[in-house]
């Protein structure tokens, strides 16, 4: 009925401009009626564009929310393609093709003016009319080398710099045309700069150079984020939150590094600085012993401090340097044959406040070892620390103080007897172990260091062993002799692999599996010394194919005094 009503109205509509052009004589008014026609066609036909909108959007659950709503979903959708490199390639900003689906996704999108600004120079053709939907909104000027910048893309992003909230890039000829406008011009809205120069191990740094150290700093009020590899800008550090400078080339000459002199007065303005990461990039320093404490450099807002480097030059920054007891500190060396662990940890634990109540020694590479202490939050501990193979904790704990050895060629319970000896951890009462290896290459000797490491926590009561090879677990068997870890009552066991056949180590793919009537003998064993487990924990673990996990869990519960719980890889 109702479109009758409009069909009607619209063939009377025709027939007033049929009367009208019948008794016209004159030429000029019968184009003029013409031209009637056509102009109330075209609002026809937006009308009829109206209502085809209308329609979509009743119809269509998706389009009918609010503009607020769906502006929200479309921002979600462009940002879930992000990555720290915005785009490998232009074609990968397929949020763009959204535009084209309808004029109302088309519309939300031209208001996300935020997208635009971001993508500015990624479509070459386009840098003046992305530039021009981002509006008012600050520009990421990104430039990376795999996307082989133009040269109309590098001056455009040069041109507009001023314009800049963040700025990366990993080209040299980019970094190179971008240096002068960067040390020249004010940089009002730019808040993050990252800048990463390829390095091929034997040619000099590009990005280092002596006289960059001594040049006025980029003028950036607002810059918060500066991260910088093989490279140096120099900068306002009283403004700066975070601060990376990473040199992964061939080490640096001397002559390449800023000065003592010129690194500490850096240091001293960075009263802001939350996150300091420094591998590679740290000048000859003084020791400083104790009684010059007076000297250091305080970083009052530090919240994670990590030193990478070779020992003598990280060990003297710490020297020089004081932070916080609540932030967490990483401290990561290169061994070298006349390395003393107890003093190197000695130097380090005045950091800690008291004792920690849980260690984690990790070996996550060959040739590497470390040491993490840990302290409860004082609200809630577990009687487990619970830490996942990279070594971040749970919420009921946090990390104080990670000693780390790269290439470390020395025995684990050297190395556990120094740190546990210089942090006081003897009282620690959770130990965490955690493994890369699987126990592939385990050996004799290393059984027989890992049961005199574990002698030093006398009042453990919670061990986690993460990725640990199956010998590990044959360490706490209590049959004979003095009994290891005699205060143990929960064992937590993370990525562990249970083995169908009867050999100890039974090899598929290259992994060590963990025999189930091993296991039991080694709970029931402590059982009987009157030791016995209270609770043991699975995580993450693989059972062979056709073993029901109820099952196993009962036959593991035959051996323990208490709760067996068990989660299996997904």
């Amino acid at each position: 009925m109702e479109s009758e009503l409009w069909t009607a109205a619209g063939r009377q509509r025709l027939q007033e401009f049929d009367s009208l052009f019948m008794s016209s004589a004159c030429r000029a008014e019968r184009i003029s009626i013409a031209d009637r026609l056509l102009s109330e066609s075209a609002h026809l036909h937006s009308l009829v564009a109206e209502f085809i909108t209308r329609r979509n959007a009743y119809a269509s659950p998706l389009l009918s929310l609010p503009t607020e709503i769906l502006a929200q979903i479309v921002d979600e959708v462009a940002r879930s393609e992000s990555s720290p490199w915005p785009s490998v390639s232009p074609k990968d900003l397929a949020w763009i093709k959204l535009g084209h689906v309808c004029s109302r996704l088309r519309g939300v999108l031209l208001r996300l003016h935020e997208l635009w600004a971001d993508a500015v120079c990624f479509l070459p053709r386009a840098h003046q009319e992305l530039l021009r939907r981002a509006g008012s909104t600050p520009l990421s000027i990104v430039l990376r080398s795999s996307l082989r910048p133009s040269e109309d893309t590098i001056n455009f992003s040069v041109k507009h710099l001023d314009l800049a909230r963040r700025i990366a890039t990993n080209d040299a000829n980019a970094f190179e045309a971008m240096l002068p406008s960067l040390l020249c011009e004010e940089l009002p809205f730019l808040e993050d700069v990252y800048v990463e120069l390829w390095s091929d191990g034997f040619s000099p740094l590009p990005g280092l150079r002596p006289e960059a150290y001594a040049r006025r700093p980029v003028i950036a009020p607002r810059l918060r984020s500066l991260t910088m590899i093989n490279a140096f800008v120099p900068f306002n550090a009283s403004t700066l939150h975070t601060l990376r400078i990473i040199e992964n080339g061939p080490p640096p000459d001397d002559e390449m590094l800023p000065s003592s002199e010129q690194f500490l007065a850096m240091l001293r303005a960075c009263t802001c600085l939350e996150t300091l990461h420094l591998d590679g990039f740290i000048p000859a320093l003084p020791f400083l012993a104790d009684m010059q404490s007076s000297c250091r450099v305080y970083l009052p807002s530090m919240v994670s401090l990590s030193l990478y480097g070779s020992r003598d030059r990280v060990i003297a920054l710490w020297s020089n340097i004081t932070v916080p007891r609540s932030a967490r500190v990483h401290v990561c060396l290169d061994w070298c044959p006349d390395a003393r662990i107890d003093f190197d940890a000695r130097v380090l634990a005045p950091h800690l406040s008291g004792a920690p109540t849980g260690v984690k020694f990790a070996v996550p590479l060959p040739g590497v070892i470390a040491a993490t202490a840990f302290y409860d939050d004082g609200e809630s501990p577990l009687p487990c620390l619970h830490c996942d193979s990279g070594g971040a904790a749970c919420a009921e704990h946090h990390r104080a103080l990670t000693l780390q050895y790269q290439h470390f060629r020395g025995s684990a319970a050297v190395f556990s007897s120094a740190v546990v000896s210089a942090f006081g951890l003897a009282q620690a009462s959770t130990v965490h172990l955690s493994f890369v290896d699987d126990g592939s290459f385990w050996r004799e000797d290393d059984t027989r260091a890992w049961r005199a490491a574990l002698q030093l926590f006398p009042v453990a009561h919670s061990v986690c062993f993460t990725h640990a090879p199956p010998a590990l677990y044959e360490v706490l068997r209590a049959e004979k002799g003095p009994v290891l870890l005699s205060a143990l009552q929960t064992l937590t066991s993370h990525y562990a692999e249970i083995a169908g056949g009867r050999q100890w180590t039974e090899w598929a793919g290259g992994r060590a599996r963990l025999i189930k009537a091993d296991l039991m003998s080694m709970l029931k064993s402590r059982a009987l010394r009157g030791v016995p487990v209270h609770e043991v924990r699975f995580r993450d673990l693989r059972l062979p194919v056709g073993y029901e996990q109820d099952a196993f869990i009962a036959e593991v519960q035959d051996a323990v005094f208490g709760t067996v719980s068990c989660t299996l890889v997904r």
